[in-house]
């Protein structure tokens, strides 16, 4: 039977050393030495022991001749040997967890730390995005080895590929989130290596609001059931996912207040508090989302009028479950829309629609309400503006 010991190396005795270790704190210069007709410099360096700990020894490098045409002063000796040897020791010493590497560091600190709280579409997504581009590319790098020069070529290699600006930026935020949370456990030190890159311009997909002829062109092409969820969306301006996730007794279609999960809900009014995104029914994205939503009176009396009350959630599938979004836009709605002549539109292309619609009769602060905002950029970039009313205003103070 073999008996040999595992070997440990460095980066494994770090992750398994307890944080007071990682926390030491140490900053030393070296000593040079003339022995022979060679100049040697000292210092101590950090190990792994047999038991995978951590131990301190002293060390001896060769620095450079003592004598002949390339001879050294001491303090040329002192300063090669410095730059060469002590000064990496010394970043050793002040962030030991530095030697780690970026999928020992994954594996060990970042994975169940802070991966573990996402939701399931982000977990999805960021497992997908370590896997296939920033592991080959640095998973085997010490996280003090890794540089702006690295990340900046890693970022440039997937803008020649041809990947997109918002995988691009994935990628450069998961990197900086990692390497955020290493320097809060002390395993690295100095400037975050996505700092100041060079990124793609950002070109946002335009998605124009749709004229009132072309959603009834879609709708003559969709079932009852298709045809209530775009009135819906177009009237209140929800996201898909609070559509799927919306239970009849989270709508109130009567004259008095009902209360349901804690919150009163005024008359002729939806509680938007749950999304239906990727087979998950959960709470809602941020707490801005949680809002209470107005219903048109043309609205209220479809939904009063609506067959299909005998499943939970308002528009369930024939099943009786949720709604997926992505599956119904596949089956549904992209079809009706080419037959419609408006190919390419997405369930969004609706919220975009209530918002320019609300721009004209609401404020920002109703409008950002309405869409369940925090920053009021958002709601600006939804809105589009009616440039028949502008043009009023302009003759207004000529």
């Amino acid at each position: 039977m073999d008996t040999k010991l595992h070997k440990y190396t460095l980066s494994e005795a770090l992750l398994r050393a307890p944080e007071n270790v990682l926390k030491r704190k140490g900053n030393q210069r070296g000593t040079v030495r003339a022995r022979g007709d060679k100049w040697y410099i000292s210092y101590r360096e950090m190990v792994a022991d047999e038991s995978g700990g951590l131990r301190w020894r002293t060390t001896e490098k060769v620095v450079g001749p003592v004598t002949g045409p390339d001879r050294l002063t001491k303090h040329r000796a002192w300063e090669k040997g410095y730059k060469e040897f002590v000064a990496p020791a010394n970043g050793l010493t002040i962030t030991p967890g530095s030697a780690a590497t970026v999928a020992q560091f994954l594996e060990v600190k970042f994975r169940p730390e802070c991966m573990a709280g996402l939701a399931k579409g982000t977990l999805d997504t960021y497992e997908a995005t370590l896997a296939k581009h920033i592991l080959p590319a640095l998973g085997h790098v010490q996280l003090r080895d890794v540089s702006r020069a690295m990340v900046q070529t890693l970022v440039s290699a997937k803008v020649r590929a041809g990947l997109s600006t918002e995988s691009i930026r994935r990628i450069r935020n998961i990197i900086s989130s990692l390497f955020r949370h290493a320097k809060r456990l002390n395993y690295f030190a100095g400037e975050l290596p996505t700092e100041d890159l060079v990124m793609p311009k950002h070109t946002a997909a335009r998605r124009n609001p749709l004229t009132s002829e072309q959603i009834e062109a879609v709708k003559s092409h969709c079932d009852a059931r298709t045809r209530l969820l775009i009135d819906f969306l177009c009237s209140t301006g929800v996201r898909i996912g609070e559509a799927a996730g919306l239970r009849w007794d989270a709508i109130n279609l009567t004259d008095a207040d009902v209360w349901h999960d804690g919150e009163r809900i005024p008359p002729f009014c939806a509680f938007i508090c749950r999304q239906y995104t990727r087979g998950e029914l959960k709470e809602v994205k941020t707490p801005k989302s949680r809002r209470m939503v107005p219903l048109t009176v043309a609205l209220s009396v479809q939904l009063m009028e609506w067959p299909g009350k005998r499943h939970d959630t308002v528009f369930a599938s024939r099943h009786g479950q949720p709604l997926s979004g992505k599956n119904h836009l596949r089956r549904v709605l992209a079809p009706a829309a080419v037959k419609a002549g408006v190919p390419g539109i997405g369930w969004h292309h609706f919220r975009h629609t209530a918002a320019s619609n609300a721009d004209a009769v609401l404020t920002l602060a109703q409008r950002m309400a309405l869409l369940g905002h925090t920053r009021a950029g958002t709601t600006m970039h939804y809105t589009k503006a009616d440039l028949e009313s502008i043009r009023i205003g302009l003759e207004r103070v000529q």
